[in-house]
């Protein structure tokens, strides 16, 4: 099937609508659409094992100030050294995490778009705006789930 018999097929269905067939070459295939829904869950899992690990890190902020006038009050012995380099330590562990899940969000958005697009679709208009009436990966696809097959086979049987 080519892009203009499923615009005929679609002008016989709705005959009185404005009817248009997309293709969009940056969608991805099924098999790369797969892989891409497989890391996308990823991300998912992985913010949310960070969504509960940040809690406990709430006040490493708080703490290495604590730590660090301490520091400074005792002019820098050993023991209050250890302590400020603790607490260091757990405020750079919670600073990557805020940091790694800014990365996921912005990866997990950009995969989440690329899961919901295909490479062909045919709209139809209604008022000033365009409906989306289905995609797919080939244009027989479309025609299937448009239901445009039936309106050609009803067709073959008169």
């Amino acid at each position: 099937m080519n892009r203009r018999e499923l615009l005929r097929r679609a002008r016989r269905r709705w005959p009185a609508a404005e009817l248009r067939v997309e293709a969009d070459r940056t969608a991805l295939k099924a098999p790369a659409r797969v892989e891409a829904r497989w890391r996308l869950d990823r991300c998912k899992e992985r913010i949310e094992a960070i969504g509960r690990e940040l809690p406990g890190l709430k006040t490493a902020g708080p703490d290495l100030a604590a730590a660090a006038v301490f520091v400074v009050d005792v002019a820098g012995d050993p023991p209050s050294i250890d302590r400020l380099g603790a607490a260091v330590k757990r405020f750079g562990q919670r600073e990557a995490l805020v940091a790694e899940r800014a990365e996921l969000t912005t990866e997990r958005r950009r995969l989440s778009a690329l899961c919901c697009r295909r490479p062909y679709a045919i709209y139809r208009r209604h008022g000033i705006a365009w409906q989306q009436v289905a995609s797919g990966d080939t244009l027989a696809e479309v025609a299937e789930r448009a239901g445009l097959v039936e309106v050609e086979a009803g067709r073959a049987g008169k």
